[in-house]
């Protein structure tokens, strides 16, 4: 932002450049139900991500200059919770 509060940047292109990230992003998870049966696809969708959430994990430790391996767990088991809650929750209302 400039002295008045103004975006010196683009707001078009950082919402652009968001979009494409959170969809390439997201595909890849999703990916496995366009090749596999629902139930494989559900297995190989949920190690995909978790793999994911350790890989960002360790990368955001090495960035902020934290133990990248303790970052990595960190982020494996919070992700990790997330991730069962939500199968849980899925299961119970049957979605």
């Amino acid at each position: 932002m400039d002295r008045k509060g103004r975006h010196r940047d683009s707001l078009i292109m950082g919402a652009l450049l968001m979009f494409f990230s959170y969809l390439g992003a997201g595909l890849i998870p999703i990916s496995p139900f366009l090749i596999f049966p629902p139930d494989v696809a559900r297995v190989i969708s949920i190690i995909i991500a978790l793999i994911g959430l350790f890989v960002i994990g360790y990368f955001k430790g090495k960035v902020v200059g934290h133990k990248a391996m303790r970052s990595a767990v960190e982020m494996l088991i919070i992700g990790g919770l997330a991730t069962a809650i939500g199968l849980i929750v899925g299961t119970f209302l049957k979605v």
